[in-house]
């Protein structure tokens, strides 16, 4: 079984102080497919700024962080631009 890494990352414009806590990947599955592995999970984090919104994304490695890819991840929740907050929750694939 491959290690798999993720990282939730927030960026916001350098002007702005900003905090990514509490971050905790879990239901972390994998399954095989005909056309390879596919791997499942929910990230949950909290995230604060000074401004009231952030973006976010979330980026992949299968190679023990030697590498990162965001372009073969599919999300939905609390991803791309949202409100900062407590218990952000994405769920991945």
């Amino acid at each position: 079984m491959k290690n798999i890494f993720i990282a939730t990352i927030a960026l916001v414009s350098l002007n702005y102080a900003i905090t990514v806590s509490n971050v905790v990947v879990d239901s972390l599955i994998s399954t095989t497919e005909t056309y390879g592995k596919v791997w499942r999970g929910i990230v949950t984090y909290d995230v604060v700024s000074d401004t009231d919104s952030v973006w976010t994304w979330i980026e992949l490695s299968t190679d023990n962080g030697s590498t990162w890819r965001q372009d073969n991840i599919h999300a939905v929740g609390h991803i791309g631009t949202i409100p900062t907050g407590t218990a952000r929750k994405v769920r991945w694939m």
